[in-house]
């Protein structure tokens, strides 16, 4: 599924902003393809947060700085809003070599694109997640702090 929501994004995004209808059309449709695909893998990246499957988030997370290196800016500004949105959701999640790998593959492309706040969120989050390794918690205080 995460590849099919790539390959959708990488596909409509290319040209994004060019207009593509024919001059003498007087109805103008929109593409919404990208959107509904980013908002499809934010969905699954929430999903993946809640039944802890850090395999797959670790895929989502990689998809969005695969993503984040060949998209327009439209779509990159959407994926960077994704990927802060995300954060929420990693206080549940043991940091497994493979996600550790991802977040810092997402922290670089977001510095790349320009979006230096959300990348530097996202190392800030995954050094959290890090400091709570070899201890014993549970998965409501996963990273100690971020329950009240």
């Amino acid at each position: 599924m995460i590849q099919a929501l790539r390959d959708v994004i990488a596909q409509w995004s290319d040209g994004e902003t060019d207009a593509r209808e024919d001059a003498t059309s007087c109805v103008v449709y929109r593409d919404a393809a990208p959107t509904v695909a980013t908002d499809a893998l934010e969905a699954v990246i929430v999903v993946e947060s809640e039944s802890i499957q850090p395999q797959t988030l670790a895929e989502a997370v990689t998809t969005l700085a695969i993503l984040l290196h060949h998209v327009g800016q439209p779509t990159a500004e959407r994926l960077a809003d994704v990927s802060h949105r995300a954060l929420s959701s990693l206080g549940e999640h043991v940091l497994t070599r493979q996600l550790e790998a991802a977040l810092s593959d997402l922290s670089e492309a977001l510095l790349a694109r320009g979006f230096t706040s959300v990348s530097d969120a996202v190392s800030a989050s995954t050094a959290d997640l890090a400091a709570s390794l070899g201890k014993l918690n549970s998965r409501s205080t996963r990273v100690p702090g971020t329950t009240s």
